[in-house]
């Protein structure tokens, strides 16, 4: 058997494997979150988003409009007051929120735009928006803001290295890239209250 270097074929094919390593490494793009309190925050906000769809489907079986300004008021005020005794500073954490809102708003239309154009079919059946979902958005709102505030009290910064797992994570149907841009900007913006 011919021999390269002076080396036996046991140890070439040991290069070779450890060289093939080597250039998945390289060429493999790298997942900048190693943070795990990062990807739980990006989780509950996509779960949060992601019922936006049931939301859509019970008020178009329920002739709802999407937008609801008052009730997004009081959501809002509700959802800053919980933030705040969170520990996150209420200015950063409104605009959070008022992202979160618009992104909803976005999907739930373009959703609705889907099933009344026909190029998509509505459940059958719907959860109902006051017993079963908001109770759901709810519990994910809190289990959101505990996150968010374990992950900025642990050093988390969500800044340009974890847009693109956001965006992997939050990779949902009818979420624009504004709307999903919006959020993850809101998000770099929080900061812990003094």
């Amino acid at each position: 058997m011919r021999r390269h270097c002076g080396f036996g074929p046991r140890v070439l094919l040991l290069f070779c494997a450890l060289g093939l390593g080597l250039v998945v490494l390289v060429t493999r793009p790298m997942q900048a979150s190693a943070e795990p309190a990062a990807q739980t925050v990006f989780e509950r906000i996509a779960e949060r988003l992601s019922l936006m769809q049931p939301v859509a489907a019970w008020k178009l079986a329920n002739d709802v409009p999407v937008e609801d300004l008052a009730r997004e008021a009081v959501v809002l005020d509700s959802a800053t007051g919980a933030a705040v005794e969170a520990g996150l500073d209420a200015e950063t954490a409104r605009a959070f929120f008022e992202a979160q809102i618009e992104a909803a708003k976005d999907i739930q239309r373009c959703w609705i735009g889907r099933w009344q154009s026909g190029t998509a079919q509505p459940p059958e059946s719907t959860p109902d928006l006051t017993t079963e979902i908001r109770p759901r958005l709810l519990e994910l709102g809190v289990e959101l803001l505990d996150s968010i505030e374990a992950a900025l009290a642990d050093g988390v910064t969500f800044d340009a290295a974890l847009a693109g797992d956001f965006a992997a994570t939050a990779d949902i149907d009818c979420l624009s890239d504004p709307s999903r841009d919006a959020i993850y900007s809101a998000l770099g913006q929080l900061h812990l209250a003094p």
